[in-house]
């Protein structure tokens, strides 16, 4: 079992605000879920669900006692608004690392998923010879070979892991004409489809993206597989955070509760099975039975 970060938080950064309705003794306290928008995590209301769009589904499934609201917020301001709360509970699992004295200030719920870390999508033909098998695979060393041109994919302010991006932009700085990098547009699509048709030899992504993009395209799956490489090792291990408020408190505890439940474990399996990449799906299964539920490490 890799060591997982203690600040590493998931792949889908939520919010949830309570606030009292006056409206007399029958009123529920309302849950704003702020969310925004990331494909294969949170698609929004007109678009297919992502996994932390079913995730959000079933918390309200089970937060019967709650009204509930669905809004967008901007990333950079959901955890530090959440510091800052005094009354009701802003609640919302993430993929990103929270700043110590942001740490400080929130209440964490045990481990709410975990997923594979950042890596490349790479073709299944060149799998078992440029990258050998999947395994000790470095981006770093890939844009650095002197004997091959392997040509990356790469999108500008691509939101990966900050260990492949200093990768790429390290090898962009010392290479003004950058022969081992293609940019492209913001378009994850466009990406695969390139892959495939062999103008780029990988492409850094995210596992849940890569697999989410990748079931719509036209022959993806039977061409493309998702591999981890070595600036990635660390799996991303995703909680539930809230203000500490008396209302952060109490759904805390209740979010808890779900964690632990055999349905809840029933669920996270059918969710890995349907998201996560093929390859991944009996190990990722084996480490959210063992440890989904369980404390902060």
């Amino acid at each position: 079992m890799k060591k997982f970060s203690p600040l590493t938080v998931l792949f889908l950064i939520a919010f949830v605000m309570c606030t009292i309705t006056p409206t007399g003794a029958s009123a529920k306290n309302t849950l704003s879920w702020n969310t925004f928008l990331l494909a294969g995590y949170y698609n929004g209301a007109a678009g297919e669900k992502g996994i932390a769009d079913k995730i959000l589904d079933y918390y309200i499934q089970h937060l019967p006692e709650y009204q509930h609201d669905i809004l967008e917020k901007p990333i950079v301001r959901l955890f530090q608004t959440m510091t800052e709360v005094t009354d009701g509970g802003y609640l919302g699992p993430g993929k990103t690392k929270l700043p110590p004295e942001q740490l400080e200030n929130v209440l964490s719920s045990t481990i709410h998923l975990i997923m594979p870390p950042a890596g490349i999508a790479v073709r299944k033909k060149d799998l078992n010879t440029i990258f050998s098998g999947g395994s000790n695979v470095s981006v770093q060393h890939l844009l650095n070979q002197n004997d091959k041109t392997l040509v990356c994919c790469w999108i500008r302010g691509a939101t990966v892991h900050p260990k492949i991006r200093g990768a790429v932009e390290e090898y962009i700085r010392h290479n003004e004409s950058h022969p081992n990098v293609y940019f492209q547009s913001q378009i994850r699509e466009n990406s695969l489809q390139m892959l495939m048709l062999g103008r780029v030899d990988y492409y850094p992504i995210h596992a849940i993206p890569f697999q989410y993009t990748c079931s719509k395209l036209k022959g993806c799956s039977d061409n493309l597989t998702f591999i981890t490489v070595n600036e990635t090792q660390d799996d991303v291990v995703t909680y539930t955070f809230a203000a500490k408020t008396k209302t952060g408190r109490q759904v805390i505890s209740k979010i808890n509760r779900i964690h632990n439940s055999e349905e809840y474990k029933k669920f996270l399996k059918e969710l890995i099975q349907e998201y996560f990449p093929a390859d991944l799906i009996d190990i990722y299964i084996k480490k959210n039975m063992e440890f989904v539920g369980k404390e902060m490490r």
